[in-house]
């Protein structure tokens, strides 16, 4: 079958019944099943198994927004003949054995089954249009392994394109042993996810670092959350000193936004040789252990203080 790319969406649920109404019956959890009803209450679907009996489905962009249903919703979906409850979503904002319990307590003994659909989907970046800059979008995999996603181009290759500016930026000496953390924003109508920044090697951000504080790693935390998506291992960095045609046309090359000379010109940019995902346990230790040493709901960036490191990098091993 050929690859369909499908648009990234912004924090709504809206992309997740979507993206689950066009690929449901290609997804071994549900072959065989068929789709009964669709409602405006609680829950959103219902299907029908093998063995004839009803299941519903209710979707969800972030796991924890299922504890909305908690309560009466529950204990009706059990008198209407309901024994399995699926929750279909795409961000695992919480633990799905913790959302399990809660439900069987709220007063729904039927089987509950939390299903992740962003793991059936690849994290694609390209080029559609030589004119335009890079496009994120989602490919759905047919397995649930995980979106990897492929580099939309080698770190040697924008390396050496980098190298090639000279005169328009001005390079910026990095600190290995500098740690920050960075506020990643998830609110927007289309943002970029950090399952498609893995896929390049190019970032820049609006927080302007002191010259002589660049960091080694730059740890990123969704906005709102109590957990850390990953961090950028910074590789070079610089900052536009001459916003010109070759300018330009490296970020054309590179990155997923239209250029913009003032955003531009008020960024420092870094060259990454990978962002580094974490798993979500990893990503919510290293949460517990800065959280109460830092205020990590400021914007911008915050600098950690070197006698952490050895914590973090322990978290990192792991």
């Amino acid at each position: 079958m050929r690859e369909h790319s499908e648009p990234i969406f912004s924090r709504q649920e809206q992309g997740v019944v979507y993206l689950f109404s066009r690929y449901w019956d290609r997804i071994d959890e549900f072959k065989g099943k068929r789709l009964l009803r669709i409602h405006t209450r609680f829950p959103d679907f219902s299907i029908v198994n093998e063995g004839d009996e009803d299941e519903a489905i209710e979707f969800e962009y972030g796991l924890d927004a299922f504890r909305s249903h908690m309560g009466e919703c529950l204990k009706k979906l059990e008198e209407d003949g309901y024994r399995r409850l699926y929750i279909v979503y795409w961000d695992d904002t919480c633990d799905e054995k913790d959302i399990s319990e809660k439900i069987k307590q709220a007063g729904f003994a039927g089987m509950v089954r939390c299903f992740c659909l962003k793991n059936c989907f690849s994290a694609r970046v390209r080029r559609e249009d030589r004119s335009a800059p890079l496009r994120a979008s989602w490919t759905f995999t047919d397995g649930c392994n995980g979106p990897k996603g492929e580099e939309a181009y080698s770190f040697g290759h924008i390396k050496r394109s980098v190298e090639q500016l000279e005169g328009a930026i001005e390079r910026l000496d990095i600190n290995p042993e500098l740690y920050r953390t960075i506020g990643f924003n998830k609110g927007g109508s289309e943002f970029i996810e950090c399952d498609h920044w893995r896929s390049i090697h190019f970032f820049t951000t609006p927080t302007r670092f002191q010259e002589g504080s660049i960091p080694g790693k730059l740890f990123v935390k969704p906005s709102g959350c109590e957990y850390f998506d990953g961090y950028f291992d910074v590789k070079m960095a610089f900052k536009i000193r001459n916003a010109c045609k070759p300018i330009e046309q490296f970020f054309k090359e590179y990155y997923f936004y239209e250029f913009d000379d003032y955003y531009v010109r008020s960024s420092t940019c870094f060259v990454y040789s990978d962002f580094k995902p974490f798993p979500r346990q990893q990503g919510n230790a290293l949460f517990r252990v800065l959280s109460h040493k830092y205020n990590l709901g400021v914007r911008g960036s915050m600098k950690i203080r070197s006698e952490d490191n050895r914590q973090i990098d322990s978290i990192l091993r792991k």
